[in-house]
């Protein structure tokens, strides 16, 4: 009886591991729908575990393995630990320039990457490949208690940097002091995750923030952080699977935005 119940709670156990590690979803395209993976995970205890048992299992490999010693060196934390967070270069002596050197010579940048053309570049000449190197860290800002990447270009306007910030929030930040001025509401590891894009070309309305969420398009205020209810249903609309930055047509006041659906959708 005893050996039963043993075998018993080893399987629901596995079971549960199993269900944890796996991931079923039907929004991708050309890819497969079940994936079984440490990123899936939900359960704190099983990630402690996994990265355990993973960092023992990799130590092994460089430790007894000539295959793995030949790539790899395995890392001194005390090392680590003792280096400093930002590390300084120096300025190579000249900047790429932007091929199209008058569409993004603008004070603000409304869009991650710059503009509609994503061309990533500035054509203001205050910073240049001259003075680069006297360059000086003038602030750091962190989100204490939250802890993960962030894959998205800041947005900037009249001195506030606009941004997605670890734990799934977005923040408006004071570009002169790193001072946070709001925080939104959590949305989730894939809030702004390709970037936002800041609106307000029409003057009888708030200034606005858009951005995707994975499923949703999200507008909020820009001055509060706060949805803007009339914007779809109480500030979201279902897109679908998305994690692009939308593009407005200004002339027509429309969005634009691609998703994973095999779709492009306009509002």
């Amino acid at each position: 009886m005893i050996k039963k119940s043993l075998i018993i709670s080893l399987f629901l156990i596995i079971i549960f591991i199993w269900k944890d590690y796996k991931k079923i979803d039907f929004y991708y395209v050309n890819q497969n729908k079940i994936t079984y993976g440490y990123s899936n995970l939900n359960n704190k205890f099983l990630k402690k575990i996994h990265k355990y048992l993973n960092k023992q299992y990799e130590d092994f490999l460089v430790k007894n393995f000539y295959k793995h010693k030949d790539y790899w060196i395995l890392e001194d934390e005390k090392i680590r630990k003792s280096q400093n967070e930002t590390k300084y270069y120096n300025n190579k002596g000249k900047f790429n320039s932007s091929l199209d050197k008058y569409s993004n010579n603008l004070s603000n940048w409304h869009r991650s990457h710059g503009n509609n053309t994503s061309n990533r570049f500035s054509s203001l000449s205050q910073i240049n490949s001259l003075n680069a190197k006297n360059l000086k860290l003038a602030w750091v800002f962190k989100h204490d208690g939250f802890k993960s990447d962030i894959q998205a270009n800041p947005i900037v306007n009249n001195g506030v940097i606009f941004t997605p910030i670890s734990g799934g929030f977005v923040a408006a930040i004071k570009a002169d002091t790193g001072e946070l001025i709001w925080k939104s509401k959590q949305y989730g590891y894939f809030s702004a995750r390709r970037g936002l894009v800041y609106w307000d070309d029409n003057k009888s309305l708030e200034p606005r923030l858009y951005f995707s969420n994975r499923e949703k398009l999200i507008c909020l205020n820009a001055l509060t952080g706060e949805e803007i209810k009339s914007f779809g249903g109480d500030g979201k609309i279902r897109t679908g699977l998305n994690v692009l930055t939308p593009v407005i047509n200004n002339r027509n006041n429309e969005i634009i935005i691609a998703t994973w659906d095999r779709s492009v959708s306009l509002w």
